[in-house]
């Protein structure tokens, strides 16, 4: 899984920001975005799940909504935010929580477990 913050910047070096702070805030695009490792897909009741999952060419995450998948099997969120520094935090530690959640909710029923009850992260 990857979470990442992006905007734009300017073609030339130094590349600054362009378009970001407004205000308080801090404009930019969160993306979420996961798939089977090439670990899993060694296992072939886990690759047959994920292989389930990428036919269906959507993963809907609840609290977040649907991860298309994209030409590399990733299935990728994007979504515009204009949050304060501390807010994009929150929000960033949110999404991931919420994606290894619904994730490990959806292997455990497969009987796999992504084990992620001590990660240390809070909700």
């Amino acid at each position: 899984m990857w979470l990442d913050l992006a905007f734009e910047t300017e073609n030339e070096p130094p590349y600054r920001p362009l378009n970001v702070e407004e205000d308080d805030c801090l404009r930019v695009t969160l993306r979420t975005q996961f798939k089977l490792s090439g670990q899993g897909r060694k296992v072939a009741d886990l690759r047959a799940w994920w292989d389930q999952r990428t036919e269906e060419g959507v993963f809907v995450v609840p609290e977040l909504g649907e991860h298309d998948l994209n030409q590399r099997g990733w299935f990728i969120r994007s979504t515009e935010l204009g949050l304060t520094p501390r807010g994009l935090a929150d929000a960033m530690t949110k999404a991931g929580h919420v994606v290894l959640s619904e994730l490990s909710r959806r292997l455990s029923e497969a009987g796999y477990s992504l084990n992620i009850e001590n990660s240390g992260t809070a909700a």
